[in-house]
């Protein structure tokens, strides 16, 4: 009973706000690696960064390619919420009563 009714309902906020979470820190985690010094996706954001101040030959893909990497990341996490959401009892109820 608690299965059925109350869990599938409880879920939707608890999906919502996990998503979000893992989405924040999957795409801060440069941040972390510049704080503690560590080697990774850092480095090369930094790097490319770095040459744009001195003058040298700037190259913007890898800081363009961290932005797409940051936003794969946003838009698959918040797919796969949608169609989690879909799977609920509150919007297939709602869906199913609209359409009749």
């Amino acid at each position: 009973m608690v299965r059925r009714h109350a869990l599938r309902n409880a879920l939707v906020p608890i999906l919502t706000s996990s998503a979000i979470a893992s989405a924040s820190l999957i795409t801060s985690v440069y941040l972390v690696e510049l704080l503690f010094n560590l080697h990774g996706l850092s480095d090369v954001f930094v790097v490319a960064n770095s040459q744009a101040f001195t003058f040298v030959t700037f190259d913007p893909a890898p800081a363009m390619g961290l932005a797409v990497y940051s936003v794969l990341i946003v838009v698959t996490l918040t797919f796969l919420l949608d169609v989690l959401h879909a799977r609920s009892i509150r919007l297939t109820l709602a869906v199913a009563r609209s359409t009749s």
